[in-house]
């Protein structure tokens, strides 16, 4: 049921009074974690770039004190990459937080299109949407390729000849697939984790509440 055009008027000067204090935090929730993510993930990406390739120098590699020397090397670098993104999810546990509050703006927004309250705002509603939309689904595919990233170090370590190696190098190669056979994510207090699943959440809960709103 369509409202009428009295409640429609309260409501269109309700919801711009209420853009204007939202603005701050849709950017908050938004463009801040995308320029944290999209800067985790251009050092990460590196590194874990480098990483791999120090792992790949062990398959033509036959002499096995430079063998130990490198995969104690390859650990290490996995740490301390391991220790970088925990130091970065713990500093950004708040702004995390924010991004499922932002995802009210383009349910108001939806709602404003689909009974056109105000035919003047659409242009800025339909910005508000493309916004949402970009940004998460940029937050979500970069987080996907952060865990993917990781996840490549262990294929790398699982193609090594250990078959050629003595026991010692054997054992560290153990510590190496231990420590990289879990699974890394960018998550908030182990609910809100950036990848692919979490964008498709955000698609059904956003057309279920519009369509509810209809």
């Amino acid at each position: 049921m369509v409202p009428d055009n009295h409640f429609n008027h309260l409501l269109s000067k309700l919801f711009s009074a209420v853009m204007y204090l939202y603005c701050p935090v849709f950017a908050l929730g938004l463009v801040y974690p995308f320029l944290l993510v999209m800067y985790l993930i251009a050092v990460a990406s590196f590194q874990l770039d480098l990483l791999r390739e120090e792992i790949s120098t062990l398959y033509d590699c036959r002499h096995q004190e430079l063998v130990h020397k490198k995969l104690v090397s390859c650990i290490q670098h996995h740490v301390r990459l391991l220790n970088f993104r925990n130091t970065w999810v713990k500093h950004s546990r708040l702004t995390m937080l924010c991004i499922p509050v932002s995802s009210l703006a383009p349910v108001g927004a939806g709602y404003f299109l689909i009974n056109q309250v105000n035919p003047s705002s659409n242009f800025r509603m339909v910005l508000v949407l493309v916004i949402f939309v970009v940004s998460v689904t940029a937050l979500c595919f970069t987080g996907q390729h952060f865990q993917d990233s990781f996840g490549n170090i262990f294929d790398a370590a699982c193609q090594c000849p250990w078959f050629d190696w003595g026991n010692e190098n054997k054992r560290v190669l153990m510590m190496l697939l231990m420590n990289s056979a879990k699974p890394v994510e960018i998550s908030s207090y182990t609910t809100i984790a950036l990848n692919l699943r979490l964008l498709m959440i955000f698609h059904k809960c956003i057309y279920s509440l519009i369509t509810l709103l209809q």
